[in-house]
């Protein structure tokens, strides 16, 4: 009798678990209203937005930040990492870009690169073609 009442428990601990998820998942309370984009001193935050491509479906509590950082880092060469932080009152998602920082300025005529440490190109748009940037002479 006493293993009856332990399954039953453990039973009905698994239909509540799967009850709150379901709840979680599908409740307009927990969809991602706001999106700011934070801390990009030379990445442009439409890149960033148009990379992210957030929709009103995306849930903001299992919203997939391992993946979307991964994402970020493959689409847009000068991010290093980006932190994510939610808050589920205002249904506001904050992406904060860490951006690489430059190394050196490798100068193959015409074109001047911005390097980091790891030899990625810093000074790209979303074309991948080269930004001019300014030398000195």
């Amino acid at each position: 009798m006493r293993h009856f009442k332990a399954r039953w428990g453990f039973f009905l601990g698994v239909v509540l678990l799967v009850l709150a998820l379901f709840i979680i998942k599908t409740r307009p309370e927990f969809k991602v209203k706001h999106v700011i984009i934070l801390d990009t001193q030379f990445v442009d935050k439409q890149w960033v937005f148009q990379v992210m491509n957030p929709t009103s479906n995306d849930n903001i509590i299992f919203y997939p930040r391992f993946r979307m950082n991964h994402r970020l880092q493959k689409h847009i060469p000068p991010i290093h990492h980006v932190k994510f932080h939610i808050n589920i009152f205002s249904q506001t998602l904050e992406v904060r870009v860490v951006e690489r920082t430059s190394f050196a300025s490798v100068i193959a005529y015409p074109y001047n690169y911005i390097v980091d440490k790891e030899g990625i190109i810093l000074n790209v748009n979303q074309h991948q073609d080269v930004q001019s940037v300014p030398s000195c002479r």
